[in-house]
């Protein structure tokens, strides 16, 4: 007898969830929205209560006919395996990648919410993996399917009619355009997206330039796992028919990984904003999401190849409730909902499954699918993020930060900062006075594989093979991609500081050639010399212009230029001639230790992560730069400051994690 069927004969019985230790709270009241925190009862994840059984397979029929696959755990009886009495939230998560992939859809993950008293379901989408259909990769389709599974797993035996939806990437985008597609009466009330893009053209691309680390990585990984468990469905269909299927995924995944590949060496439609990309960008449904009303916690990394997403996912979320432009960055003041928040920590894209995110989105979970007194919504700071280089967790409201104040440094001449660069020059508060003054770079096209970024830019899967955390080489230093580059680096810090929020570049360069490739780092030079990478961004010249509108400012200063990113924009350098590049730098919340110094670094490739397409590499060959640091051009960044002590919430939520 199946599981299902076993479900099914148990359906009559009913059980409420406290009796039968299905939260994980003492209680399972639900708090007013004006409960204290302190009556707030002590949550905590507890131990599992239940093992874990699966039905493989089962197969939900969608109402244009097609048949989509997919797998249900539910928690059984730790002593007799019987399936467990109860009443238990539905979670659902959809992939691309085969249901039954290891390491992507499976595991720990699933086990860890099951054993705690909820029913999971692992979807393939359409036209992957054991689901029929066309692939559309976050098209309108793929949405309504989810609406559809989501509705049809509020309906398994013993859900108790809730759904929440859970996953990393592919699978934390596709919970944000199933909510927004939800109708005001869905039985969807919770997600938890992790690492999920936002503006895709945007987000995704390297200051104009594609990801050839992570491009190139996923126009592989696309197709064979579009195929992974193929061999296991072979008695769920006809032979012709499975057939048939297996090539037409074996099509649609290498198209599409050929026009990804296609796009980025010959510059194509792909690399731009556009119609191909802006109705697959979760950034353009979230006012159904607002809407709806759905309460969102969304996961993000510090090191995360999808650098912007999560930020311009909250701050659009926030705007949008308050009647503010969704392009807008947040002001002080700014009042903020707590049904949509944001947790930031050290992680890579791949890298924030941990135990606190487990923890944590359990406890999100528990309160809006269980009713569970968890008190993680009654907060006035929905922003909970770790400062790195320390183990403080803190939080705030507004994103970027208002504890911090935008700082401008400038670059200038000669510094002692020992820095094995091609200048070795000075970054301080101080505009320089001089008439004249540019140091000289030419563009490379090769870089040091020793940096942080390959732990960014591969989305972690460097790390996750076996390759040290830090960078290929495993010293931590970035030193050897200051050799072919520019270096300019402050005075030692006489405290500490924290760099919070966005930051952006004003570069005045001119170039001997049509076009021009800047990769620009942040590092902290440890006492020792040790420079070690904060964060960093990228801009290729041709693409510089920039949408005035969209720009982020604070304290009246730049932090966030958007640039347009369509081929219309496109624009040629006048050789020898100074053009100012204002370069958006990923954003981060860091402490720079007393004694230690900051440098940026520019430098000119950053291959194979800023991958110049062959029309470009033809403008950039031979070209040489000069960066203007005179008081008529005067290069700088824009950087927002803390104290340690203007952080002055910590995060208690953080402190209730195990």
């Amino acid at each position: 007898m199946t599981i299902i069927i076993k479900y099914l004969c148990l359906i009559f019985i009913s059980v409420s969830l406290n009796a039968c230790g299905g939260g994980s709270s003492k209680s399972a009241a639900a708090p007013s929205a004006n409960t204290p925190a302190a009556e707030i009862v002590d949550w905590s994840p507890g131990e599992a209560l239940y093992a874990v059984a699966s039905e493989q397979n089962v197969e939900v029929i969608t109402d244009d006919g097609i048949v989509l696959r997919v797998d249900v755990y539910y928690p059984i009886d730790l002593e007799s395996g019987e399936p467990a009495i109860g009443s238990f939230p539905s979670l659902l998560t959809q992939t691309p990648y085969g249901k039954s992939t290891p390491g992507l859809s499976t595991g720990d993950d699933i086990n860890y919410l099951v054993e705690r008293g909820y029913i999971a379901v692992v979807a393939d989408v359409r036209g992957r993996g054991a689901s029929q259909g066309s692939f559309g990769l976050w098209d309108e389709r793929e949405a309504r399917d989810g609406v559809l599974l989501a509705d049809w797993a509020s309906k398994l035996p013993n859900s108790n009619g809730k759904v929440g939806l859970f996953g990393a990437s592919y699978l934390g985008i596709t919970q944000i355009m199933t909510a927004a597609a939800a109708g005001p009466n869905s039985p969807i009330k919770a997600i938890a997206p992790q690492v999920a893009i936002s503006d895709v053209a945007r987000d995704g691309l390297y200051g104009g330039l594609p990801n050839g680390g992570f491009g190139l990585l996923y126009a592989v990984l696309f197709p064979g796992t579009g195929l992974a468990g193929l061999p296991g469905y072979m008695g769920l269909e006809e032979p012709l028919d499975l057939s048939v299927r297996t090539l037409s995924t074996i099509e649609t995944s290498s198209m599409f990984s050929n026009r990804l590949v296609q796009d980025m060496v010959l510059d194509g439609p792909s690399t731009y904003v556009g119609d191909f990309w802006d109705p697959r960008s979760p950034f353009y449904r979230l006012e159904g999401l607002a809407a709806n009303r759905i309460p969102t916690m969304l996961i993000g990394g510090f090191y995360d190849i999808m650098g912007f997403g999560p930020y311009r996912n909250y701050v659009a979320l926030q705007n949008i409730v308050t009647g503010r432009s969704a392009r807008d960055g947040m002001v002080e003041g700014q009042r903020v909902d707590p049904l949509f928040q944001l947790v930031m920590g050290p992680w890579t894209h791949a890298g924030t499954l941990t135990p606190m995110t487990q923890q944590m989105r359990l406890q999100w979970f528990d309160r809006w699918l269980k009713d569970v007194r968890s008190g993680i919504e009654l907060t006035d700071s929905p922003i909970k993020f770790n400062i790195m280089n320390t183990d403080r967790w803190v939080e705030t409201d507004i994103w970027p930060p208002k504890e911090a104040t935008v700082k401008t440094f400038y670059l200038g001449e000669a510094s002692d900062s020992g820095a094995p660069s091609l200048n070795d020059g000075s970054l301080s508060l101080n505009p320089p006075a001089t008439a004249t003054g540019f140091d000289q770079v030419p563009w490379s096209g090769v870089s040091s594989p020793c940096s942080v970024r390959l732990r960014i830019q591969s989305a972690g899967l460097a790390e996750m093979t076996g390759l040290p955390a830090d960078d290929v080489c495993g010293s931590g230093s970035e030193a050897t991609t200051q050799i072919v580059a520019l270096t300019y680096t402050t005075e030692p810090f006489t405290e500490d500081t924290i760099i919070a929020g966005n930051m952006a570049m004003t570069l005045y360069a001119a170039s001997t050639t049509k076009n021009a490739e800047f990769i620009v780092g942040l590092s902290r030079v440890l006492e020792d010399g040790t420079p070690v990478s904060i964060t960093s961004g990228a801009m290729i010249a041709s693409k510089r212009a920039l949408i005035d509108e969209f720009a982020w400012y604070k304290d009246e200063k730049l932090i966030m230029p958007v640039q347009v990113l369509t081929p219309a924009a496109n624009q040629d350098l006048v050789p020898n001639e100074v053009t100012q590049f204002d370069i958006a730098i990923w954003p981060t919340v860091y402490q720079i230790n007393a004694g230690e110094r900051l440098r940026v670094t520019i430098s000119t490739s950053d291959i194979p992560f800023a991958l110049p397409s062959l029309p470009m590499i033809e403008q950039l060959v031979g070209g040489v730069y000069d960066i203007q640091r005179n008081a008529l051009y005067p290069s700088h960044i824009n950087i927002p400051i803390a104290s340690p002590a203007d952080f002055k919430i910590h995060c208690n939520v953080c402190d209730m994690i195990e």
